[in-house]
């Protein structure tokens, strides 16, 4: 079974969600993350129903809540960037 899988919401390019299958670093099995950056590029947010848009948390690499802060470019879908990141995340606290 997938640890984790990740979906581009609808047609918006900048939304995407990412569940947990399985207990890992990414979350508890059930979790489901929701990320948004603006139309265009900018900073990649966590978002949630008390939290839309720009009013959610800034997002770093490798999808944690510390450090750098990852930015979204534009010239692909969201979804990418964060599938690249859960990977790097899993492979940077396998590591530690």
């Amino acid at each position: 079974m997938k640890r984790y899988t990740t979906k581009q919401e609808g047609w918006r390019e900048n939304e995407c969600t990412l569940t947990v299958h399985v207990d890992c670093e990414l979350g508890e099995a059930g979790t489901v993350r929701r990320y948004w950056a603006p139309d265009g590029g900018g900073y990649v947010r966590e978002i949630d129903d008390q939290r839309p848009g720009i009013l959610g948390r800034q997002v770093c690499y490798d999808l944690d809540r510390s450090g750098d802060t990852l930015w979204w470019h534009g010239s692909e879908p969201i979804v990418d960037l964060i599938r690249r990141e859960a990977r790097a995340a899993l492979r940077r606290r396998a590591s530690d």
